[in-house]
């Protein structure tokens, strides 16, 4: 439970553990490092990412884990290589804690994702 509004990205992440803080992170700079024209923001309450003013993916803290949240059709793009993850709707993939975050993978999600907004 966050003790103060979340308004910024860093207000997000100061609420944070430091394995969620670990966790996050590596998903926030997979993100990130797709290309030079994502902005983020706090959106929902949540880490929200976007490509030229468009909806791209969200990510999140939850119960033993991290959340992952792109498109319906992103997602299924890269099915067979999620199926070692936690799904959990259309559009998300949760990571245990305890798992590593497969920043390459995110990373490709996002390339994928930026062609769909396009």
């Amino acid at each position: 439970m966050f003790l103060k509004e979340i308004i910024t990205i860093e207000d997000y992440f100061l609420n944070l553990s430091e394995i969620q803080f670990e966790k996050l992170d590596i998903l926030r700079k997979a993100i990130l490092s797709a290309s030079d024209n994502i902005s983020e923001k706090i959106a929902w309450g949540v880490p929200t990412f976007y490509y030229k003013s468009k909806y791209l993916a969200q990510i999140e803290t939850v119960k033993g884990g991290i959340a992952f949240y792109t498109s319906p059709m992103t997602k299924n793009t890269f099915k067979d290589q999620l199926n070692a993850y936690k799904k959990t709707s259309k559009n998300s993939v949760h990571f245990s804690i305890d798992e590593n975050i497969p920043a390459d993978l995110i990373r490709k999600m996002i390339n994928e994702r930026i062609l769909e907004v396009k």
